[in-house]
């Protein structure tokens, strides 16, 4: 647990993020050229998954993969230094797509909790970069 404005918060047990491009002209060679690395999964319009779900557009995903510690911050900053950082490659990419974080967040109990420290935020916000955030409460009834 880590003392935070007078109270105690324990970490999150488990997180997972995931940079996301999506876009229905989007090629994910062209994305993995323009950022310097390959991606860790993409998706292709037009897709039919098992449960006949069809994919509606194109996407190219860069994942830091579930698993303990849950530090949202470093697998963030992970993520974000792994890709170019060359402010034109971003413009571009936030004028032609979608662009977002996508964070997982398992929790072990029922309070726990992160912060992201305000260079991560900005950098976030500078690349054009929306953060979306999902938390999955532990399982049983230790909040009840």
């Amino acid at each position: 647990m880590r003392r935070e404005q007078g109270t105690f918060v324990a970490a999150i047990g488990e997180t997972t993020v995931s940079l996301r491009i999506y876009g229905d002209a989007l090629d994910h060679d062209e994305i993995s050229r323009l950022l310097g690395c390959p991606p860790s999964s993409v998706i292709v319009k037009g897709h039919v998954r098992p449960r006949g779900y069809v994919e509606l557009s194109n996407m190219w995903m860069l994942t830091r993969d579930c698993h303990a510690p849950g530090d949202l911050q470093a697998k963030i900053r992970d993520l974000l230094d792994s890709v170019s950082n060359e402010p034109s490659v971003w413009v571009d990419l936030k004028t032609r797509f979608g662009l977002d974080m996508f964070a997982g967040l398992f929790m072990t109990g029922w309070d726990e909790g992160f912060d992201l420290d305000p260079a991560t935020l900005a950098e976030l916000g500078n690349k054009g970069v929306k953060l979306g955030i999902c938390i999955y409460g532990p399982s049983g009834d230790e909040g009840a």
